[in-house]
């Protein structure tokens, strides 16, 4: 049985409830919003199964491989304005679906809920996992679901936070050959009832249901931190702007609202678990001289020899430049260390759930909007340019 006394190491991954045999094991919220394991120990038979599947307290299971390091720009433009940042997980998932594959990703359901789904085309693909959500997704039952597709012999591309990649490989026991995990540079996850919370703040300022949230639009300002929400009313509507006029996505970025095991996460390292791992090369205007990167470039570590040559299979789609390791470390700090934890996360659940308008409402009264909102004018890659 798992340890239930260790919980703040806990990521909250779902594999102990998906490889119970019993159907013993449930995922709960805290106060928080967070989800951990519960046993219901009227059903369980001490199998152990849950432990051998639990990553607390075991090491990694990183990849072996001398991994490279490459700056990918997709050359596909509609998948590149889609796309948070470079469009590497476009150009990855079009390769896979060219072979009759399925490709597991986080996806916001119909009610704004971040949760893990399988896709079985590059349209749906594109309407449901492209974009960055920064909330943690549940996992449901999605490692049962990927590990029929593998019996079938179906190609599969599993996205998701490293935490996630542990899970499905614990969950699996093995890498089958036709398995392909791509694991995100992550800087933490915040809670998916902060995020609810957040999300009926906003419909009550629209009088409207939002049918349609992105963390990371590139509409406005290109390759930058700008939401974009999207709700009904007389009339399809858009409301867009900075990361500095919304306080869950400011104070997301100031890492105040993650899980508790982000703060100690072993795998904010170079030493990877996913075969690829990708997130946002910030910074790569000093490396790419000729590259246009105002629509955004993405970091891309091959780890693995599947890694290898399935970014040698979308070579032709990408431009692809291979980087040193300092240069893709050096403005992404979770590939050395975890987030720090802020002292204000003592008390920072505790003080928002209190009265949660209230809390909104006092981001609002205490900001200097006059500087934000000029300041967040500025596309990105010009204060970069004006920087450098």
């Amino acid at each position: 049985m798992i340890n239930l006394d260790n919980l703040d190491s806990c990521s909250g991954c779902g594999a102990c409830m998906n490889i119970c045999p019993k159907n013993a094991i449930f995922m709960k919220p805290d106060s928080s919003g967070f989800l951990y394991p519960v046993i219901d120990e009227t059903r369980c038979v001490d199998c152990s199964m849950c432990d051998s599947a639990c990553q607390i307290n075991k090491s990694s299971s990183a990849c072996s491989y001398q991994e490279k390091y490459y700056a990918l720009i997709n050359k596909d433009e509609k998948h590149l304005k889609v796309s948070s940042s470079g469009g590497a997980f476009l150009a990855v998932a079009k390769c896979v679906f060219d072979a009759d594959g399925v490709v597991v990703g986080c996806a916001f359901d119909d009610q704004q809920r971040a949760v893990h789904i399988a896709t079985r085309s590059l349209d749906e693909c594109i309407d449901k996992l492209c974009g960055s959500k920064y909330v943690q997704s549940d996992t449901q039952c999605i490692y049962k679901d990927t590990k029929k597709y593998l019996n079938e012999k179906k190609k599969v591309l599993f996205v998701g936070t490293p935490c996630q990649i542990e899970g499905l490989l614990l969950y699996l026991k093995e890498r089958p050959n036709n398995l392909v995990t791509m694991d995100l540079i992550c800087h933490g996850v915040s809670s998916p009832l902060l995020w609810e919370k957040h999300k009926d703040y906003l419909e009550k300022k629209v009088h409207a249901k939002i049918n349609k949230y992105r963390f990371r639009g590139k509409e406005k300002a290109g390759w930058a931190l700008y939401y974009y929400y999207y709700y009904y009313g007389k009339k399809n509507r858009c409301k867009k702007g900075p990361s500095v006029l919304d306080r869950y996505y400011t104070d997301f970025l100031n890492g105040v609202n993650y899980r508790e095991s982000c703060y100690r996460c072993k795998f904010a390292n170079t030493e990877r678990v996913g075969d690829i791992t990708i997130g946002d090369f910030w910074g790569a205007e000093k490396f790419l001289e000729k590259a246009d990167y105002r629509k955004g470039v993405s970091l891309i570590m091959v780890n693995t020899e599947r890694g290898k040559q399935l970014l040698e299979q979308v070579s032709n789609n990408v431009y692809l430049h291979e980087v040193t390791k300092e240069n893709a470390i050096a403005y992404n700090h979770n590939l050395i260390a975890p987030t720090s934890r802020p002292g204000k996360r003592d008390c920072y659940y505790r003080l928002c759930f209190a009265d949660f308008e209230k809390w909104e409402r006092e981001y609002v009264e205490t900001r200097d909007w006059k500087i934000a909102k000029l300041k967040s004018r500025i596309p990105c890659w010009i204060k970069k340019v004006l920087k450098r």
